[in-house]
């Protein structure tokens, strides 16, 4: 019996499977920040929150398994020269999510919940002409062991 021992990993992993090469011609899309820093276009993806709860009444899952719900908060951001472009890659993601969300489910064991927060922020530093969209999503995954 295989349990799921890496929720914060499996997420991060199913959706850089997901949004790889999905985002648009040459966008970048970052696992992590990267610590020199994003080229853009592009889009980051980090874990900027979370919580956990019993999945279940004593935790008990199924025949043998215990189980943790694990929601972790993931903060997108989208990085480009233009607002336009921004808004282009920002819609993407937002659509392919969406539109992939019974994936999610069925092959990841992964419930997505509506973004929380959806906001355009200004540059990181004064003078750079780089346009950034800010979004969270919180997504949620069953983290198992034998009981």
């Amino acid at each position: 019996m295989s349990y799921q021992d890496k929720p914060i990993a499996s997420i991060r992993a199913a959706l850089k499977s997901l949004l790889n090469g999905k985002l648009g011609t040459g966008v970048q899309l970052y696992d992590y920040f990267p610590s020199e820093g994003v080229r853009e276009p592009c889009a980051v993806l980090q874990n900027v929150g979370g919580l956990g709860s019993d999945a279940a009444v004593g935790q008990n899952v199924g025949a043998g398994t215990k189980g943790q719900d694990v929601t972790a908060i993931f903060q997108f951001d989208i990085y480009h020269s233009k607002s336009s472009g921004r808004d282009e890659i920002a819609d993407l993601l937002l659509y392919t999510l969406w539109t992939n969300r019974a994936a999610l489910k069925s092959q990841n064991k992964i419930e997505m919940s509506p973004p929380r927060r959806i906001q355009d922020l200004p540059a990181a530093e004064t003078g750079e002409r780089l346009y950034r969209k800010s979004i969270d999503i919180a997504f949620t995954i069953t983290m198992t062991a034998a009981a």
